[in-house]
């Protein structure tokens, strides 16, 4: 079984004793915390694992010392951001091999969604299984990813905590680590820095207007033809129109969003000044969902450094307010279960269908009975059959589903 489905499927199991139990806040607590570890740990033990091992092993292996990236960086890897290249040769530098490397990059993530996480007030283990459900991906196989979305957490949290400076820095950090950052950078810039807009519940309400009329009307070729006229290199055209060159009206996520949108707009009441910025923060995300919601591929980039704040303000919202329609509240937790189950079957049907298997998986407790020579080579191969025979069938069906 895919390492993906494992801990998606633990966070539900914990999710749904959450619900039983929530007359027991102590229990609770402690029950979020073991689920927060067992993920960590299941995450952390992945080894020579994904289907992008086959370019990221040997550049992590072949990457020369700092001075060497930081000069000759951009001509030696055009295609790979400077930050990413830094970090491979610092911690290559200290002697960690790749597993040690992709550990720190779990744990990383895991730190920053610790520190977001720990402003929820409850349903943790909830939080997390939405967690699992919607960025399995990006802690298993991004990893240049999962380290600008970890950095930009954590740029929002400094914000939330008035470290103006660190959000910043941790800003552009973020976007040195993974062009896509660029969008999340911009959007969260608008959403905190500018002047804050005046609150509606009614917004809600638009989104679903929008995104309904998202079926019938594609954005895809006035965003291409814009995309020729923006200031950056032919590198950067190149990967916006790759990433909208797939749509697909009719996803299974579209009911969920939908869903999602009623609820909000059935809860939502006036946040108090402190919790302004968030709630706009938030609304901006959702305004991305509404327009893009139906390129997956572009959508999948951008969600990933929003969802876990998007995670914390629905629960907050939802069940720290006072009740007004309790079944559509419940119809978002189903709608949530239901999403789960179709995701979970697709990256099992598609890796049990697939020739490459590259979701089976490989953990650092294989090195007891093989080789790290035999492991490596054998994923890499898997990695390279993936994607001449696999990636672009796969990712027809992910933008069906999302």
């Amino acid at each position: 079984m895919p390492l993906m489905l494992v801990t998606m499927g633990l966070a539900g199991v914990f999710a749904l004793a959450e619900m039983c139990l929530y007359q027991y806040d102590r229990l609770k607590k402690d029950l979020s915390c073991l689920l927060f570890f067992l993920i960590v740990f299941i995450v952390g033990i992945k080894y020579y694992y994904g289907p992008d091992i086959h370019f990221y092993v040997p550049l992590y292996e072949s990457i020369g010392s700092v001075s060497e990236v930081w000069k000759n960086g951009r001509t030696l890897y055009p295609d790979t951001e400077i930050g990413y290249l830094i970090l491979c040769s610092f911690f290559k530098g200290l002697g960690l091999s790749y597993w040690g490397f992709t550990l720190f990059i779990c744990l990383l993530y895991f730190y920053a969604i610790f520190r977001l996480f720990g402003k929820l007030k409850s349903h943790r283990s909830l939080a997390l299984f939405a967690l699992t459900v919607f960025e399995s991906s990006l802690m298993y196989f991004e990893f240049r990813q999962c380290i600008a979305v970890s950095v930009f957490i954590l740029g929002v949290v400094a914000f939330f905590d008035k470290k103006y400076i660190w959000y910043a820095l941790l800003m552009i950090l973020s976007v040195f680590c993974h062009k896509s950052a660029i969008f999340a950078v911009a959007i969260g810039f608008v959403s905190l820095i500018l002047p804050t807009i005046k609150y509606s519940r009614y917004y809600f309400l638009c989104l679903v207007i929008m995104i309904v009329l998202g079926i019938f009307i594609s954005v895809g070729d006035l965003l291409v033809a814009m995309s020729d006229i923006l200031p950056v290199s032919g590198r950067t055209i190149f990967s916006i129109k790759h990433h909208l060159e797939i749509e697909n009206s009719t996803q299974i996520v579209l009911g969920f969003y939908l869903i999602l949108f009623i609820s909000l707009f059935q809860y939502s009441t006036l946040p108090d000044k402190a919790h302004r910025k968030f709630f706009i923060l938030s609304v901006a995300f959702l305004f991305c969902i509404a327009i893009f919601y139906k390129y997956w591929f572009f959508l999948n980039r951008l969600r990933s450094f929003f969802s876990p704040l998007l995670i914390v303000f629905v629960i907050n919202t939802i069940y720290e307010k006072q009740i007004r329609i309790t079944f559509i509240r419940q119809g978002l937790g189903i709608a949530l279960f239901l999403l789960a189950f179709a995701l979970g079957r697709g990256i099992y049907l598609s890796n049990k269908l697939g020739e490459s298997k590259v979701l089976d998986p490989t953990t650092i407790f294989d090195r007891l009975h093989r080789s790290e020579k035999d492991i490596r080579d054998k994923n890499i191969a898997k990695s390279h059959l993936y994607f001449r025979k696999e990636y672009l069938i796969n990712k027809l069906n992910n933008n069906k589903k999302l």
